[in-house]
């Protein structure tokens, strides 16, 4: 924990008052809530932490093929990858939602009367179960630590590629489900693709 003073920013402040400017970039884009609903419900948040929603393409996955790109997205949507979670498409509204993903390192915070405003509007929401292993998820984000990074334990082969996760991911199927994963047991896209209610 830490405080700022005025003081503490006098260094990076321009002298003359005048040249103070504050540049906004604005760009539109798909957010979010990871606070619990009940605090939202009860007023106990001032501000409100949000996720930033990508959408999830070849380029924002950085895959060179659609296999290795479907390979990318199926590790996600069983959990491989720690920081990110899948969200099905939605294409029943005006502006069709596509297949994303939630990037918790892509943090930002609003007043919740600002949202209060916005939510008026039509949101889409996840549904129950998809609701409550998404905040599971978000507190296992948040809560994680780190002992397996290079600093503490040096990495016994280079990577480890999407091929190999799911060929893991496979023989835990084979033994049963999963429970523990922030994924859940496995199922097809079919089913995965009704996660959202309006």
């Amino acid at each position: 924990m830490f405080s700022l003073r005025g003081d503490d920013l006098s260094d990076s402040m321009p002298k003359d008052a005048t040249e103070q400017r504050v540049v906004v970039n604005v760009v539109p884009g798909n957010w979010i809530i990871l606070d619990p609903s009940c605090d939202l419900d009860q007023n106990n948040c001032d501000q409100v932490l949000m996720a930033s929603i990508k959408d999830a393409t070849q380029e924002t996955l950085k895959t060179q093929t659609k296999k290795e790109f479907k390979q990318r997205l199926e590790v996600i949507r069983r959990g491989g990858y720690e920081t990110r979670f899948l969200l099905a498409e939605y294409p029943k509204i005006d502006h069709p939602f596509p297949v994303s993903f939630v990037d918790f390192r892509g943090h930002a915070l609003a007043p919740i009367g600002y949202l209060r405003r916005i939510s008026e509007r039509p949101r889409l929401r996840l549904r129950s179960p998809h609701r409550e292993r998404f905040g599971n998820w978000a507190a296992a984000c948040l809560s994680r630590v780190g002992p397996e990074t290079k600093m503490l334990i040096p990495p016994f082969i280079a990577s480890i590629h999407d091929p190999h996760r799911l060929t893991a991911m496979e023989d835990e199927d084979a033994t049963g489900p999963d429970r523990n994963s922030p994924a859940g047991p496995s199922g097809i896209w079919a089913r995965f693709s009704r996660i959202w209610r309006r």
